[in-house]
């Protein structure tokens, strides 16, 4: 354990600078917090269904992390222009829904991998720099939702208490725009990521009754998406 301490000390000692322009091709990594607000995770019907604002969400923050390569293909003056490479960005939620009567507790895994996208960056000396980027990347996201429904009682007939446990996917493209600044190898940023992506029937049954209701909400409504927009604050390196 000492040596690979030591080895990766070392590696931080060689490279605890920003590269001059031109050499600067690397690898990054960002460690990030995301920010969805109580609409996080939850369906977007569109314009044509006005949802409730009679629940109580409870949302906790999307911890994740991302990984990148860059080249640079032009370097005008004190600017630099590169391709990049977003190779994975994980991030885990959880969040859920209270009403009167209702339970709904849920967590989410959103898993992308393979983004193309651009970086401009503006060199403020030699070991300071300010990147400007977008990225668009395949996303798969899953939700393992527990929810507990309770019918109260009616007359002679007793409260009843019904629990179900379900896995739903849903799959599209994020966009990630952002803003990171440089100091040698440390990076710090903030980034928009835009993300609704489409319910998937995967792994369902064509018989379920679940699934019977989810096809006539969606002859109606049309194909409804998942809503995951967030606002990420996120520290790192670039080597």
């Amino acid at each position: 354990m000492k040596k690979l301490f030591l080895v990766v000390a070392a590696f931080f000692a060689m490279n605890a600078f920003a590269q001059e322009q031109g050499d600067d091709n690397g690898f990054g990594l960002k460690l990030g917090v995301g920010f969805g607000g109580s609409s996080y995770g939850t369906v977007d019907y569109g314009s044509v269904i006005k949802i409730s604002d009679e629940s109580e969400s409870k949302y906790t923050p999307a911890f994740g992390l991302s990984l990148d390569n860059r080249w640079y293909v032009a370097n005008p003056g004190k600017f630099g222009i590169a391709i990049d490479a977003r190779w994975l960005d994980l991030s885990i939620a959880h969040f859920g829904e209270e009403t009167e009567f209702s339970e709904v507790k849920s967590n989410l895994v959103k898993f992308e991998m393979f983004g193309p996208g651009v970086i401009g960056t503006f060199y403020i000396n030699d070991k300071m720099a300010a990147d400007l980027y977008w990225n668009i990347i395949p996303s798969v996201a899953i939700t393992g939702t527990d929810s507990k429904v309770t019918t109260p009682a009616f007359g002679s007939v007793p409260a009843t208490e019904v629990e179900t446990e379900d896995t739903e996917f849903a799959f599209g493209l994020s966009n990630y725009i952002g803003a990171a600044f440089r100091f040698k190898v440390f990076q710090a940023g903030v980034e928009y990521n835009i993300a609704k992506l489409k319910y998937q029937d995967w792994g369902k049954s064509d018989d379920s009754v679940e699934d019977t209701m989810s096809d006539f909400a969606n002859s109606i409504l049309g194909n409804y998406k998942q809503n995951l927009n967030n606002f990420r604050v996120f520290v790192g390196f670039k080597f």
